[in-house]
């Protein structure tokens, strides 16, 4: 806190005031009936002086200013003798009130730290080629239910769990500790929800399909790419909550035929978190999907 700069009412700090407007009653009469003798302390202007010398820090001046006693020159007495246990009470309340909000500032920055999930945007990597005979605009759920899933835990162990057709259009997955839920919201476009369920562990990636599943990741650029691929959509974030980036990466570039590779659809998206993806954890994107067939 710069020097002169008041903090802010509070509760606690119109008491304070209360406690000091008595104390500065009761030490103008005693500073008037005797001097002040060796071992006070004033606060005289942006600066600090032991019995009018150069000493203690103008910041502690700055906290004392407020509702403690000024002599006669303006000085303001910060006594350190003991007869003066009402003004010590004083600065005590108003120490634990200034501990207190440096608390509840520190308490809210962590929250607006855990709460950082974000976004990194889409990304493509080298991957074997995968070549297809047909294409089509369109996600069943018996496709869906059979696309691979690999998920690298924080601790470097890797888990392969399956997913099982709950719904019309939904399938879910259970790992160790997460849950991912794969909803068909569209002809051609699927929303992934993953949640960590449990107090330990996380993970750092997830990986969907790779091997010869019949899902396939349409991104939105080349449009139109593929020849039957028409419109894609590159991975959109709807959401998330924990302290990391998510980014999606393409690979496995698929290829129609003999015709041109296009780079728009690929074989696998992997979804990977800066951080680990832990307790409370949660993040939904949604993604176009098309299918051999």
């Amino acid at each position: 806190m710069r020097a002169g700069t008041r903090p802010p009412p509070a509760p606690a700090a119109l008491l304070d005031r209360a406690h000091a407007d008595q104390a500065s009653k009761q030490a103008s009469k005693s500073d008037r009936a005797a001097p002040t003798k060796g071992g006070a302390v004033f606060c005289c202007g942006t600066h600090s002086a032991p019995n009018g010398r150069a000493g203690t820090s103008e910041i502690l001046c700055s906290l004392l200013r407020d509702g403690l006693p000024r002599r006669g020159n303006g000085c303001l007495l910060v006594s350190r003798r003991r007869n003066t246990t009402q003004r010590g009470t004083v600065m005590k309340n108003r120490n634990t009130a200034i501990i207190a909000t440096i608390a509840l500032t520190a308490a809210a920055l962590a929250s607006t730290i855990a709460s950082a999930a974000g976004f990194g945007g889409n990304f493509v990597m080298p991957g074997p080629l995968r070549v297809v005979s047909s294409l089509t605009q369109n996600t069943p759920i018996a496709a869906l239910s059979r696309l691979p899933i690999k998920v690298t835990m924080c601790t470097g162990a890797v888990e392969t769990p399956v997913f099982t057709i709950v719904a019309a259009n939904t399938v879910v997955a259970n790992g160790s500790c997460y849950q991912i839920i794969g909803t068909i919201v569209g002809p051609d476009t699927t929303r992934f929800d993953v949640i960590h369920t449990t107090t330990f562990n996380g993970l750092l990636s997830i990986e969907l399909g790779g091997g010869t599943q019949m899902v396939l990741f349409d991104r939105t650029l080349p449009n139109p790419g593929t020849f039957n691929s028409l419109t894609g959509r590159d991975v959109t974030y709807s959401g998330g909550s924990g302290a990391w980036t998510m980014t999606a990466i393409f690979s496995g570039p698929v290829q129609f035929g003999t015709r041109p590779i296009m780079n728009d659809v690929y074989n696998k998206l992997t979804l990977r978190f800066s951080a680990c993806f832990d307790t409370r954890d949660s993040v939904s994107f949604t993604v176009d999907t098309d299918s051999i067939g």
